[in-house]
């Protein structure tokens, strides 16, 4: 079982048209790097899908 506020490490491959607009963004000086985009991504899917209430720095809240 994992600890609470340990992160992991998750890796994908992503088409080249999907990387070089992730490159894009990363140019416009609104995210620091590629993983900086890719985990504001996550945590807006997540919240926009309902599995989160709403995400305060690194720890998630779930909806009960």
């Amino acid at each position: 079982m994992e600890k609470e506020g340990i992160a992991i490490y998750a890796g994908s491959k992503v088409p080249q048209l999907l990387k070089a607009a992730i490159e894009k963004a990363v140019k416009s000086g609104n995210y620091l790097n590629a993983s900086d985009f890719i985990r504001d991504a996550i945590k807006e899917k997540l919240q926009r899908e309902g599995f989160f209430s709403h995400i305060e720095g690194e720890k998630c809240v779930h909806y009960t």
